[in-house]
């Protein structure tokens, strides 16, 4: 029995250090409607994530017109 809590008190400090995968500043590139690539920076990781560019402002992409 102790065995067994000693496993799982283990694991459940492993568990706690886990992280999700980071990301920053990777270069990425998007193409227009129109086939205009525009190169943007992508950061976060898989939960929350968003584009931007090379000063730090947050790029969207138009729901309406598909442009970025």
């Amino acid at each position: 029995m102790r065995k067994l809590l000693f496993i799982l008190f283990v694991f459940s400090l492993l568990a706690v250090n886990l992280n999700s995968a980071w990301f920053d500043n990777i270069l990425s590139r998007v193409t227009q409607p129109d086939g205009t690539p525009v190169e943007v920076f992508l950061t976060g990781d898989e939960y929350h994530n968003w584009a931007h560019d090379e000063d730090g402002y947050t790029i969207i992409q138009d729901d309406a017109t598909g442009f970025w």
